[in-house]
């Protein structure tokens, strides 16, 4: 499946971090859980609105911000220095993600 192709997709990256937006969410969080059992450094992004601090894999670093602050978001990236992002960040209703 997907996740099975970013794993493979993974082996041919240089080692490092890979962000995980909207991680503690049903699809975020088992990406997060797979590419951590691939022994990949994972911090999640996610302001837990409707996600859940319980979904994320303890392996997995944690930070609570919110996409739209763009100087904490500007930090973090600056601070983690990912070698990729995989974004699952977005609301349960299509309309108020799209806004």
């Amino acid at each position: 499946g997907a996740v099975s192709g970013l794993l493979f997709f993974w082996f041919w990256m240089e080692p490092g971090t890979v962000i995980v937006t909207g991680g503690a969410g049903y699809v975020g969080s088992h990406t997060v859980r797979h590419l951590c059992d691939a022994n990949v450094h994972v911090v999640v992004v996610d302001n837990i609105e409707s996600g859940h601090r319980a979904a994320v894999d303890s392996r997995a670093e944690f930070r609570m911000l919110d996409l739209k602050d763009r100087h904490a978001l500007t930090e973090c990236f600056m601070e983690v220095k990912p070698v990729a992002v995989i974004d699952f960040a977005a609301y349960c209703d299509v309309g108020v993600s799209q806004q």
